[in-house]
């Protein structure tokens, strides 16, 4: 330092009446060895001692609060300091590359230690951090090549750590670390990157670990963990370092939270693996769960509800994904698990069982399990379906209609299942017309039509007409795919042609393709003869149905033959004795009536032409039933419903019919009244 005059000084003595140092007063005063600080001296500024390279000795007063930032930077030569108890902070760099000092005592006044404070004191062989420090900046101790012990007194500090280099506060060259019985908190980086320290113990009163507080510290093989830590951060303790703790521990549950999933139990050094939700088994309403690892020294609940066994079963519904979570508790510490599980499907649906291109048989299902199923609701195109099968007729074709079942599960949950059925392509295909005499034709054409459609027919016109004429039209009647029909007096003088249609319940038309017809192509035509084999059997009275079309020859009778016969083969003869029972019409119907009890019965349509000659339809079977003193005294079914169910006159479901009134009803919703008289 110079003088007001110039010269170099060794020393400077302060008046008495100074208060306070300032900033940069003696700033790389090379030469100055020794300065008294006055008693009065409340504070020392920033930089003060800067670059006093010289400077061997120092006395701080007990006035002094606050040590500035780089007050004795590069002070090589300075071995030793007193700082007072007055001295509550040291700021950054306060004694940084001081090479010189050996020893230093950080009174129990300071809380705050700024960064690189002491970095570079390489004659440093031990510090004490007291009780009172609450924050100690970065890389504080760092380069204090010498530096081997460390007392750690300090409760509850926090450390300015170099997470981008993880570099800590304190050199890697301590190879002891003592912390005191009060710390309650290890701060985050504090030994990080350690190569010296082989062992270390954690007092009873540690209650949080920060993150990277032991991280990189090869020759750390082992801690041993006090009872009550409730923080452990994720890498606090570098992957080669084994745990030990007490099962049943606050520490067991905050390793547990931290990841740290492989600790071992102090007294056995057993594995403490946490425990696994393993769902062993779902059903429609339950989920059966096993808690692989229980530790009964806990409080366990499994979705909030208390537990003590390590097989828990879940009550829930169906086709939900859910987590069941376990929490474990004691005190303030809680370690959470959980999995997530599907219960089994209800999945209702509806499956088109058979079909053509009008009409579909439907039904509906679900996967029956351990559901308790309280409605069900069945809805095709809108329309409500009393049970869970229908069949439609009269539909378009190639039509994708809408079917939806609903499964209500306790009266609370509902499940749809929402399909389209579709019905099949219509394909008509024209047979050649027969002309029996001239201008009267019989037409055909089959199709995959459902034989109960009634509402089909021919259109047919002059080939010369444009579409400013209308088609003729009339209805027809098919049987077993093929539709037939009758047209009259033809005008001989032009040519024809028809195709057929089919009409749809909603009014829609479909149309095969045109066929040409000449009315004056005449042939001779057999008759067309059928026998349904469609038949109703009521004890000993049957109702039978055949088809008859005209052929050349004028009709004359028409009707059944029926006779006893095995309705197993039986040849195609008909017997001389065999009873007759005329009927009228294209489609006739007839009831045979007075029949044997439990008698096996042929039967067959006829037809005998103006000209004597009989022609016959496929030969049926049938047997009457017993003798049950059942008469039917209601009765709105068709042929082709489907029975659903027999219930009596309160409703309930019967498995047979029994005696008095019993109700059947049918797939479409209608019923009829059976009565049981025997």
């Amino acid at each position: 330092m110079k003088d007001i005059y110039g010269e170099q000084v060794e020393t400077y003595i302060l008046g008495e009446g100074i208060k306070s140092i300032g900033d940069y007063a003696f700033q790389n005063c090379s030469s100055l060895s020794s300065i008294n600080i006055p008693e009065n001296v409340t504070s020392i500024g920033n930089h003060t001692f800067y670059g006093c390279s010289s400077l061997a000795s120092i006395n701080i007063p007990e006035s002094v609060t606050s040590i500035g930032n780089y007050t004795f930077y590069g002070c090589r030569n300075l071995t030793s300091i007193t700082i007072p108890e007055s001295v509550v902070s040291i700021g950054d760099q306060a004694f940084y590359w001081c090479t010189g000092l050996t020893s230093i005592t950080i009174p129990m006044s300071v809380t705050s230690i700024g960064n690189r404070a002491f970095e570079g004191c390489s004659s440093l062989t031990n510090i004490t951090i007291p009780e009172s420090v609450t924050s100690i900046g970065e890389t504080a101790f760092q380069n204090c090549n010498g530096l081997i012990q460390l007392r750690y007194n300090a409760i509850n500090a926090t450390f300015s750590y170099d997470y981008l280099n993880n570099i800590s506060v304190f050199p890697p060259t301590l190879a002891e670390v003592i912390i005191g019985d009060k710390v309650q908190s290890i701060p985050t980086g504090f030994l990080g990157k350690n190569t010296s320290i082989d062992s270390i113990v954690i007092p009873q009163n540690v209650t949080s670990i920060g993150n990277r507080a032991f991280w990189y510290c090869p020759n750390l093989t082992s801690i041993a963990l006090p009872e009550n830590i409730l923080f452990i951060a994720y890498e606090a303790f570098y992957e080669n370092i084994q745990l030990f703790t007490t099962r049943g521990s606050k520490t067991l549950l905050a390793l547990w939270n931290a990841r740290y999933t492989s600790p071992f139990e102090m007294e056995t050094a057993k594995e403490l693996r946490p425990p696994v939700i393993d769902v062993m088994e779902t059903t429609q309403m339950t989920a059966t769960v096993k808690i692989d690892n229980f530790y009964k020294e806990y409080t366990n609940t499994l979705n909030d509800n208390s537990i003590d066994k390590e097989i828990q079963k879940i009550s829930t519904r169906p086709e939900i994904t859910e987590t069941v979570t376990l929490n474990m508790t004691i005190d303030d510490v809680t370690y959470t698990t959980s999995s997530s599980y599907t219960t089994q499907n209800i999945s209702p649906t509806v499956v088109r069982t058979s079909g053509t291109a009008s009409s579909m048989t439907a039904l509906a299902s679900y996967i029956e399990g351990d559901a308790n199923v309280t409605a069900q609701k069945l809805t095709f195109n809108g329309e409500n379906i009393d049970g869970v099968s229908f069949y439609r007729n009269g539909l378009r074709p190639n039509y994708d209609y809408t079917a939806e079942y609903t499964i209500t599960v306790d009266n609370k949950y509902t499940y749809t299942g929402t399909v389209y059925l579709r019905t099949d392509a219509l394909n008509f295909v024209n047979s050649q017309p027969k002309v029996i005499s001239e201008g009267n034709v019989i037409i055909a054409s089959t199709s995959n039509l459902d034989e109960d459609e009634t509402d089909v027919g021919f259109e047919w016109r002059r080939t010369d007409w444009t579409n400013d004429f209308a088609s003729n039209q009339a209805g027809a009647y098919l049987y077993e795919g093929t539709q037939e029909g009758y047209i009259r007096n033809l005008n001989t003088k032009h040519l024809w042609k028809f195709r057929p249609y089919y009409r749809s319940a909603d009014g829609a038309y479909f149309y095969g393709s045109w066929l040409g017809i000449d009315p004056t192509n005449t042939s001779y035509f057999e008759p067309t003869i059928h026998t349904y084999s469609k038949i109703t059997v009521k004890g000993n009275t049957a109702k039978v149905k055949g088809y008859v079309m005209r052929g050349s020859d004028d009709i004359a009778e028409q009707g059944f033959m029926y006779w006893k016969g095995s309705t197993r083969g039986g040849g195609n003869d008909i017997p001389n004795n065999a009873a007759k029972v005329d009927a009228k019409g294209t489609i006739m119907n007839a009831e045979l009536t007075g029949l044997d009890y439990t008698t096996d019965y042929r039967y067959v349509a006829f037809v005998t032409t103006s000209e004597g000659e009989t022609y016959y339809g496929e030969q049926m079977a049938f047997t009457t039933e017993i003798d049950t003193g059942v008469e039917v005294i209601e009765s709105s079914a068709s042929e082709s419903q489907m029975e659903e169910g027999i219930y009596d006159l309160s409703g309930r479901r019967l498995e047979t019919m029994q005696k008095g009134i019993n109700i059947i009803r049918y797939s479409d919703g209608s019923c009829r009244k059976v009565l049981i008289s025997k």
